[in-house]
């Protein structure tokens, strides 16, 4: 692998955090037209003159809840920064979240509800007011509930975190039928993993990076993703010499570039390298005594203990498997497990069996209940504990052709989902999709009602930290400029549209406002009588005791400051279960490994070139991003074209072709133009393609999930060859 730092790689280390992004060389031509298209967009707001002011608030665009300081002339945002956090120490907003405040401006912003109606020529769009649009659907959903038979009822959450989605499942427990649908893959399934490894039922965990020494990543996009972000650049600043990061990844990223080893492994077998170091942590006995002597199934267990299926695992395999040297595997693992404390992470959207993986990797060296690894929290207090609520139900459990009405909240910007797999869950006739979002749908969305709602920084929203967090901590996202009166909560929609129905069972919280539901929220927190509250405008922080009265601490929140939790003593005396404490659970991950042990991911030899998709796919993402963010990475580099295939210069070399060459790419099941570039980044026997590009190559679309991180993981390994194009 180069070492060399080009052009394209320093923009890339800059893509996802102001680390990079504000010290990067941007490029004169890039500067000159963002200043003519800031001159001349026509959606943009007319500053007036006015005094220069600051005000605090939290971004909502993902479940991080940073800390925001937004600089205001005449009461209009004009900049963003990261502002001190009581849990990370500071926030530092990512390039989306620094311009977080040019999506009320956006022009696909919509301010009027709009009905679709398939056409010989396409789609036709009719505007219509809220009320016409809300009363259409409540007589979809009443037909629902008088005649069953014609199908279900389901609200679809983007990011299912916080007070709202409670109050959405709570709501719909008084529907009758109702389906509450989740993403298959969302922030903090990697933490929630744990429960299935452990006897501590109900706990919850957060990741402790104030005092790790080895941080081992595999894939996990640590400066440009969602989730810890916020936690690794502050530790990357504060603690540069003695914050030890080892990047797992198929791909030169942000993370790889920047991190003190880069593991460039073969897409596909993370599963293999994770253990292969658990057969040397096991066999060179560098484990954690403590944490073997918990482990139940470490050495017996029917029909296969864990010692069992490691030895399948020996160094010498695993890097004839992965493509990594036996010696790195081998001191990778000894420096993981003697270079305390330790923590492994994995992307919440890697596959189960890799998620698994890491965390045995985790409770052999000790890192769960430590200081320094993974410490547990308390959960946020909540007003309607003990309250009914409608189940989640995953996207992939939900039956094929049995939706008849599904809403969609699209207030989160982080959310990807494959639209195909989402239509495959409606009937094939008369079904109905309402999309609550603020912007019109993009390409590939193909819904039959839009009703908008508030854009960032419009209106009062809660924040709850993210799952990641040590402590659990709560502020509230105060608007940066007054509301949009079109606009609303996707949760009053559902309201409207469900009491206009007459399909709800009982009417609570059929008529609470936010505001309400805020104060409600912090009157469960003020009684708890725990934790601190930080005042940003003087770095101060003071005990929740010390405030008189629950209306002082909704003040207080509301004039930007933030509540944290305390810390609670971490407990290590339970059972550990490695390979699942359920029966079924163990063996899954048997026969996962088995079956990995069996099969491997050799290729055909007529399509020798394994696919390496990264990227980001804004067609199958919900949210939006700034169109100068999209000016910069196509004017930068920073984001593979679609147009282009990366190659090794070995690769090229071997199939004959030559950089900027017009070239097929054939798939098994389809075929795809490009033109080549050849990147020493890129590993041999791989092609880098772009997401957009799968579509071409592939029967059916592969889930693309973390496209902000530039991370995607598909169902099944995607082979192809590569042939010159004729002139």
């Amino acid at each position: 692998m180069s070492s060399a730092l080009s052009r394209r790689n320093i923009l890339k280390l800059a893509g996802g955090s102001a680390l990079g992004f504000l010290l990067s060389p941007m490029p004169w031509k890039m500067l000159d037209d963002i200043s003519i298209w800031t001159q001349n967009w026509s959606w943009i707001p007319k500053l007036r003159r006015g005094p220069v002011t600051h005000k605090y608030t939290s971004c909502t665009l993902c479940p991080n809840a940073c800390r925001v300081n937004a600089r205001m002339i005449s009461e209009t945002p004009v900049s963003l920064w990261g502002a001190p956090d009581p849990c990370v120490g500071h926030s530092y907003l990512c390039s989306v979240g620094l311009a977080g405040h040019h999506l009320a401006y956006h022009p696909s912003r919509v301010r009027n509800a709009h009905r679709f109606t398939a056409t010989e020529n396409g789609i036709s769009s009719e505007q219509l007011s809220v009320e016409d649009a809300i009363a259409h659907i409540a007589k979809i959903l009443h037909n629902i509930h008088v005649r069953p038979e014609e199908g279900e009822f389901a609200l679809f959450d983007c990011r299912p975190h916080g007070m709202v989605s409670d109050i959405q499942q709570i709501f719909l427990s008084h529907v009758l039928g109702a389906r509450y649908i989740v993403p298959d893959h969302h922030e903090g399934r990697f933490m929630r993993a744990l429960m299935e490894m452990t006897e501590d039922p109900g706990q919850s965990y957060g990741l402790d990076f104030s005092r790790t020494r080895t941080l081992l990543s595999f894939g996990v996009s640590l400066f440009e993703g969602w989730g810890i972000s916020p936690l690794v650049v502050e530790q990357f600043r504060s603690r540069r010499e003695e914050f030890n990061i080892i990047q797992i990844d198929h791909h030169q990223s942000s993370s790889s570039i920047v991190a003190d080893t880069h593991i460039a492994i073969k897409p596909g077998t993370e599963m293999a390298l994770a253990l292969g170091l658990a057969h040397v942590i096991v066999g060179e006995r560098l484990y954690d005594p403590a944490s073997a002597a918990r482990a139940v199934d470490l050495k017996r267990n029917k029909p296969f203990s864990f010692m069992d299926l490691t030895r399948r695992f020996p160094p010498g395999r695993v890097a004839s498997v992965t493509g990594i040297p036996e010696d790195v595997i081998v001191r990778t693992a000894r420096e993981f497990a003697s270079n305390r404390p330790a923590t492994a992470i994995a992307d919440d959207f890697a596959p189960a069996e890799l998620i698994h993986s890491v965390w045995i990797l985790n409770h052999l060296v000790g890192a769960t209940g430590k200081n320094g690894s993974v410490v547990q929290k308390r959960p946020l207090p909540q007003p309607w504990k003990g309250a009914h609520r409608t189940p989640p139900t995953r996207l992939r459990n939900v039956p094929d052709h049995s939706l008849r009405l599904l809403m969609i909240d699209a207030s989160a910007a982080d959310t990807t989902v494959s639209w195909p797999d989402l239509r495959r869950k409606m009937r094939a006739e008369n079904a109905t999709i309402v999309l609550c979002s603020p912007y019109r749908p993009k390409r590939g969305e193909s819904v039959d009602y839009l009703i908008p709602i508030h854009a960032p920084y419009e209106t009062v929203r809660a924040n709850p930290s993210g799952e990641y967090v040590a402590t659990s901590a709560f502020q509230i996202s105060t608007p940066l400029w007054s509301k949009s009166e079109e606009g609303c909560e996707t949760w009053q929609i559902l309201q409207r549209v469900v009491s206009a129905s007459g399909a709800m069972t009982k009417e609570e919280f059929a008529q609470l406002e936010p505001e309400e539901l805020l104060r409600l929220q912090c009157d469960a927190i003020f009684n708890s009588k725990r934790g601190t509250i930080h005042h940003p405008n003087n770095d101060e922080t003071i005990p929740l005791g010390s405030v008189l009265s629950s209306g002082d601490f909704y003040a207080t929140l509301m004039e930007g400051a933030a509540w944290s939790d305390d810390g609670v003593a971490t407990s290590t005396n339970g059972r550990l279960f490695l390979m699942g404490k359920s029966t079924s659970s163990a063996q899954r991950f048997a026969e996962s490994v088995l079956a990995f042990d069996n099969a491997g991911i050799d290729s055909n030899p007529s399509f020798p070139l394994l696919v390496v998709p990264v990227g980001e796919d804004v067609a199958a993402r919900f949210g939006h991003v700034s169109p100068i963010l999209s000016k910069i990475y196509q004017e930068s580099d920073l984001k593979p074209r679609s147009r282009f295939a990366y190659l090794h210069h070995e690769t090229a070399r071997r199939f004959k072709l030559a950089a900027e060459q017009r070239v097929i790419i054939h798939s098994p099941h389809g075929a795809t133009e490009a033109i080549v570039r050849c990147d020493s980044s890129v590993r041999p026997d791989t092609v880098q393609l772009s997401v957009s590009q799968l579509d071409a190559i592939s029967p059916t679309r592969p889930r693309i999930i973390n496209s902000y991180g530039g991370r995607v993981y598909t169902d099944q390994p995607i082979f192809v060859r590569i042939e010159r194009a004729r002139s």
